[in-house]
């Protein structure tokens, strides 16, 4: 479990939805490295099937994203796909307001194409991490002073 005091959290939430791409990406070839190695072993293997499922049951550990270490990153791609799945079920601003953030658009063309203000996007963006914090917290990857 990482301990992330209460000013850093959110710069921890912020840095795994910008870099969701790259932490799937690593997952995918830790699983697949894993796959590749089974294969160079396989006169070894009794059961090459059952190999293959407790592969994909056992979760990355951790990965390198720019010179960083994320523990526990599928974890994070939960916490991302639950967070997602919110923004959803809050509506088209939610989702778009994530989608925006988190593409890198600037706010105020999320803004602009939304029809809403700076302030609302700004609290649209707080629930959104909010609720993002609390499903990081829940699988105990971090811990809300």
């Amino acid at each position: 479990m990482q301990r992330i005091n209460g000013t850093n959290y959110l710069r921890k939430i912020e840095y795994v939805f910008y870099n969701e791409p790259l932490i799937l990406e690593e997952v995918y070839h830790k699983k697949n490295k894993a796959a590749i190695s089974e294969v160079r072993n396989d006169s070894q293997l009794s059961d090459p099937t059952a190999m293959t499922a407790i592969r994909n049951l056992t979760p990355v550990q951790s990965v390198v994203i720019d010179n960083v270490k994320l523990l526990n990153p599928e974890q994070w791609l939960e916490v991302i796909g639950k967070t997602r799945s919110y923004c959803r079920r809050n509506g088209e601003i939610y989702f778009e307001v994530m989608h925006g953030r988190y593409s890198r658009e600037d706010f105020k063309k999320t803004c602009a194409r939304l029809g809403i203000s700076s302030d609302g996007y700004y609290r649209t963006l707080e629930k959104i991490r909010n609720y993002a914090a609390l499903c990081a917290a829940w699988f105990h990857l971090i811990d809300i002073d």
